[in-house]
Formats: C-alpha cells, sequence, structure tokens
C-alpha cells in the first residue's frame, strides 16, 4: 500500500481543502478524519509530512458544539457531529508519535497547541461516549510524552476538570437512585435507567480500587489493608457484579506486598492472600498477582508451600483454575513460570496422584493441555 499512499494522501489533502469550505456538520468531515487517523496508523513516522495541513482542521472538528434540537433530522446530524469529534481525539496520540522524529521542540510545540484544545474539549463535551474518547486519547498523549508534560497550572486545571466530571457522574447516579423511589418506578423505567449504561456501581467500584492500588503502590500502605481485606473478604465479594471490584482489590494488596511491605508482616498476611485465589477474570490484574505467586513459590516461601509442601494441591488447583480460564494468556513468560511449578510437583509421583485426585475433569484437562503444549 505505500507506493499507492502518497496519491491517496493527495486526493484526502484536495479534499481538506475543499472542506475548509464546509459547515462544521457536514458528515463529509467525519469521514475524512477516520481517513486520516488511519493514514496516521499505516503510515507512521511518514504521516509526520502532512502534519502542518491537517492539524488546524483536526483541532476545529475537535471543539465543535452540537446544536440541541428536537427534530429527528437535526438529531440525524448530532450524530454525525459527534462522530466527528470522536475521530477527531482518536487521532491525537497518533499525531503526537508522528511528530516526535522532527524533534522534542516540534514535539513541545505541538503538544502546547493541542493541550488546551483538548482540555477544553473534555470540560465542554455533553455526550458521555464521546468524552470517554477525549479523555482516553488524553491519558494516551500523557503516556507517550512521559514525565513533564504537564505543568503545576496544567495539572491543578486537570485536577478541578477531574473532579467536576466525577461530581456530574455521582450526581446522575443519585439521580437515577431518586427515580427508583418515585411511585411511578417499575420494570419499564428499570429498564430505561439500565439502557443509559451510566448507572453501574460495580463499575464505579472497580475503577476506585483500580485508582487506590496505584496510589498505594507509588505512595505507601498506611491503613489500606484492612480495608481493603475487609472488600475481599465481604460475603457478596464473589457476586458477578461484585468480582471485578475484588479482584482488583487483591491485586491492590498484592502489589502492597510487593512494593510497599515495610509497614506490615508479609508473611502473616501470606496465608490469606493464598486463601483469595484463584483470580481469573481481570487478565490485566492476573499478571501482576501471578507473577507474584510464581516468585514466592521459586523462592521457597514456607508461608505458601506450606510446611512439608502440604499447600502443594492448593497450588495445583489454583494453577489448573488459571489454565482453564486462560488467565495468563497474554504473558507467555509467566505461563511458562506455571508450568514449572506444575512439573515440579508432578516430579514427584505419589505426590502428584494426591494433587490431582483433588481437581475437577476440566481442571485436569487444562493441566494436559498446558503441559502438552508447551512440550
Amino acid at each position: 500500500f505505500r507506493q499507492d499512499a502518497n496519491d491517496v494522501m493527495q486526493l484526502l489533502l484536495k479534499a481538506q481543502t475543499d472542506a475548509n469550505e464546509m459547515e462544521d456538520d457536514d458528515p463529509q468531515i467525519s469521514f475524512m478524519i477516520s481517513a486520516w487517523a488511519r493514514m496516521c496508523k499505516l503510515l507512521g513516522t511518514d504521516f509526520q509530512a502532512y502534519l502542518p495541513v491537517v492539524m488546524g482542521p483536526l483541532m476545529k472538528t475537535a471543539s465543535i458544539k452540537p446544536e440541541v434540537a428536537l427534530v429527528d433530522i437535526l438529531c440525524l446530524i448530532l450524530d454525525f457531529v459527534e462522530l466527528v469529534r470522536l475521530s477527531a481525539a482518536e487521532s491525537l496520540p497518533y499525531l503526537l508519535e508522528c511528530a516526535k522524529i522532527k524533534g522534542d521542540d516540534y514535539l513541545a510545540q505541538m503538544w502546547s497547541y493541542i493541550l488546551p484544545e483538548v482540555l477544553k474539549a473534555i470540560q465542554t463535551e455533553p455526550e458521555s461516549d464521546v468524552l470517554v474518547q477525549h479523555m482516553d486519547s488524553f491519558a494516551k498523549c500523557v503516556e507517550f510524552l512521559g514525565k513533564g508534560c504537564l505543568d503545576e497550572t496544567q495539572l491543578a486545571t486537570l485536577a478541578k476538570l477531574m473532579g467536576d466530571i466525577l461530581d456530574q457522574h455521582f450526581k446522575r447516579h443519585a439521580d437515577r437512585q431518586e427515580q427508583r423511589k418515585d411511585e411511578d418506578y417499575d420494570e419499564v423505567v428499570e429498564e430505561n435507567l439500565q439502557d443509559e449504561s451510566a448507572d453501574r456501581p460495580w463499575a464505579d467500584h472497580q475503577w476506585a480500587i483500580c485508582i487506590f492500588d496505584d496510589l498505594l503502590e507509588y505512595c505507601g500502605p498506611v491503613k489500606a489493608i484492612s480495608f481493603l481485606t475487609r472488600v475481599i473478604q465481604d460475603p457478596q465479594s464473589r457476586e458477578p457484579e461484585n468480582v471485578n471490584a475484588t479482584e482488583n482489590a487483591i491485586s491492590a494488596v498484592t502489589k502492597i506486598m510487593k512494593h510497599n511491605h515495610g509497614n506490615i508482616n508479609v508473611e502473616e498476611l501470606l496465608p490469606h492472600w493464598l486463601s483469595w485465589l484463584p483470580v481469573v477474570e481481570d487478565k490485566e490484574e492476573c499478571i501482576h498477582i501471578y507473577s507474584y505467586f510464581c516468585d514466592l513459590i521459586e523462592s521457597n516461601n514456607v508461608q505458601i508451600l506450606g510446611a512439608n509442601n502440604s499447600n502443594s494441591s492448593r497450588i495445583l488447583a489454583i494453577i489448573a483454575e488459571v489454565f482453564l480460564k486462560d488467565a495468563t494468556c497474554e504473558d507467555n513468560e509467566l505461563t511458562q513460570r506455571l508450568i514449572n511449578i506444575v512439573r515440579q510437583i508432578q516430579s514427584n509421583a505419589e505426590l502428584w496422584n494426591v494433587c490431582t485426585s483433588q481437581l475437577s475433569e476440566d481442571q485436569k484437562q487444562s493441566l494436559a493441555t498446558a503441559l502438552q503444549m508447551a512440550q
């Protein structure tokens, strides 16, 4: 495709020149921005030559404010304008990646141009789906640029902005809860509330704990262990609506024990931690949890192995469930470490027979499959 890329870009640029005469809500604009985003992904650093022409219209479309109307035709236009803003926001991290080839000074200038517009777009965006894309793109930009890309004033602005967004979120949640208390509340009203897709308290809890475990990892454990333990051991913690939040809490405790264990008794906590496994739903957190799990076993930790390897059956059952649910499928190295642990147990035929006798048929099959694939 690269041999034809320049011809395609020239056609797009010609169309963009014509686009300068278009209205803000012209549907062609959204298609052009989507095309730019895809071309940027395909061309990589070669796309930097087109940045001076692309950036102006891109930032203009990112800040479009749709007019609210009641008639169906204008609602369709509103939907299209939303697509424009989504496409513009999606493009920003890729544009920064392409700009890097021109040097740090050029990249800094582009970021100084983009940043105020992105923050403004986040502040004024009326649609939650588009707001999510704005924030995701902003996060990717900051990740790419790294430490120092936001000064103190910008961080203060961002903190206030995030606070306002959270206030609005919880206000909407409270409003929906009030609707449930209304005398006209019934199954139809509940379906409508669920369709809004924002009333997801379990997701709120999960994200709250995600933030909490990151803060703990870098800021210290304080009194968090007792709080997280209460969350994990709550009778409802493994219910479908709570399991993701619970697994994030387990991951938070794991990170504290691994990174900030100075003020806690890890050896005393480890038996409780082992009893909380397996964790299999949150694949990203599984990597952290089972990496630490392998660290402990490979270092012959007595609290995990048990006296005279008395915990071998428990360890094998956890690993079997991990393989059954593909919980570590995204990390081949970690999967191999787990397989090595299985082989250690397997090397003692008597111990292996005792351990496997306590597994379900599905768990036995998952172990056999993993061992066969590793050969």
